[in-house]
């Protein structure tokens, strides 16, 4: 019974998430980092590049689709 808690409570997030991103977020970024894991603080220098080299394009697109660049 908790497993069906656990994908059900799972699924009510996901779908607000999916949500709230559709309606309030101007642009959603999510790095290609899930191979890093939460307590490998040690990889900050790789997490940081990672987010940079993957949010440029998107942010410069998005500025520029939106009147900002």
């Amino acid at each position: 019974m908790g497993d069906i808690n656990e994908q059900l409570s799972w699924v009510c997030a996901d779908r607000t998430k999916k949500e709230i991103i559709n309606s309030k977020v101007d642009l959603f970024l999510r790095p290609p980092v899930n191979h890093i894991g939460t307590l490998e603080f040690d990889k900050i220098d790789e997490i940081v590049e990672a987010g940079y080299k993957y949010a440029l394009p998107l942010v410069r697109e998005w500025a520029e689709e939106n009147g900002y660049g």
